[in-house]
């Protein structure tokens, strides 16, 4: 029996050491895993802290191109509008100068010059017929008339011969 309990011995202590030395192992994986699950912790709280700076600064970067876009938006609108002024005036400015041109003027649109004593040429073409000359009958209109042509229009003297030879 002696020799049983020396061996159960043997084993107890093979086993306590084997017992220890899986002890030990086991708390140096639990300590790693430990650290890992600390480092993945931290990490994790770095990564955190990235994307909120992240998205303040994609947040500020959005306020500004929306203050922008908005102030591009303002300058549109303000020359859009000062645009159909601009259109609004000019037409009107059209209008009143159609109108003007289509309203019957105040004065003559044609000047009389008349013409001096010495200008006028007597019995001339383009004289007006005065009231003399409204109460001749025809007849004596057209021998008036005949007699300042003759006046004007020279005979023309032909001897019957043509004078080809020039």
């Amino acid at each position: 029996m002696l020799a049983m309990e020396e061996a159960n011995r043997a084993r107890t202590q093979v086993s306590d050491s084997e017992f220890a030395e899986l002890n030990q192992k086991r708390q140096e994986d639990k300590q790693k895993e430990e650290d890992e699950i600390r480092k993945l912790k931290e990490r994790k709280i770095q990564r955190q802290k990235e994307r909120a700076e992240e998205d303040k600064r994609l947040a500020e970067l959005r306020a500004q191109e929306e203050i922008k876009r908005k102030a591009e938006e303002e300058e549109r609108r303000k020359k859009k509008i000062a645009e159909e002024k601009r259109l609004k005036e000019e037409r009107a400015r059209k209008k009143r100068e159609a109108e003007e041109r289509l309203k019957p003027k105040k004065g003559r649109n044609f000047k009389i010059s008349k013409k001096s004593d010495s200008e006028k040429v007597p019995g001339s073409l383009d004289a007006i017929m005065t009231k003399e000359e409204m109460q001749k009958s025809k007849e004596e209109l057209e021998a008036e008339k005949q007699a300042i042509l003759a006046q004007r229009i020279q005979p023309l003297a032909i001897d019957g011969k043509l004078n080809l030879e020039a």
